[in-house]
């Protein structure tokens, strides 16, 4: 308990160190929080208290990176320049919101963001499912292998010892 409350951020950014598996769950939780925004912003929310109300809903280390660009916002930078100046965020994203700053459709945009990290992990996901499942097996034959060697081996032994005490 005192862990978690207290050592979170630090936990969950050394996850997203990782070398695969945390730049998986930085792309879940990207993906996630960007449809949250995209719903936020169809609804007819300003974006600055979109970013304060999916920090105060769910508080991460994502969302306190939102809400340091949104302190950028606030100061007078645009949402891709204040995601551009915050080095946890890809670039892709920045130049995304960028092309839906300029064309005044960044409700889309967002969630074209959304959609393309859910389909990155998906595939990500499908490609370690399918490496595992085969691992898994291999991983269970090993152990019931070895179960069946533990269960046999004495008996075997047994028999031997048994074998030598008749011939002798």
């Amino acid at each position: 308990q005192y862990f978690w409350t207290h050592r979170k951020n630090e936990f969950v950014s050394f996850i997203y160190g990782l070398p695969r598996v945390g730049i998986l769950f930085k792309e879940i939780s990207i993906s996630r929080y960007f449809l949250c925004l995209a719903v936020y912003l169809k609804s007819g929310v300003p974006i600055n208290d979109a970013i304060t109300h999916i920090h105060q809903a769910l508080p991460t280390v994502l969302t306190q990176h939102m809400m340091t660009c949104r302190d950028y916002i606030i100061g007078g930078l645009s949402f891709w320049a204040a995601l551009e100046r915050d080095s946890f965020f890809p670039l892709f994203i920045a130049h995304n919101i960028r092309k839906g700053e300029s064309q005044g459709k960044l409700k889309e945009y967002v969630y074209k963001v959304s959609w393309h990290y859910e389909k990155r992990t998906r595939r990500i996901i499908e490609v370690v499912v399918s490496v595992l499942g085969p691992a898994m097996v291999v991983f269970a034959v090993i152990v019931f292998a070895f179960i069946v060697l533990t269960f046999f081996m004495p008996i075997y032994t047994n028999i031997g010892n048994m074998a030598d005490q008749l011939y002798r």
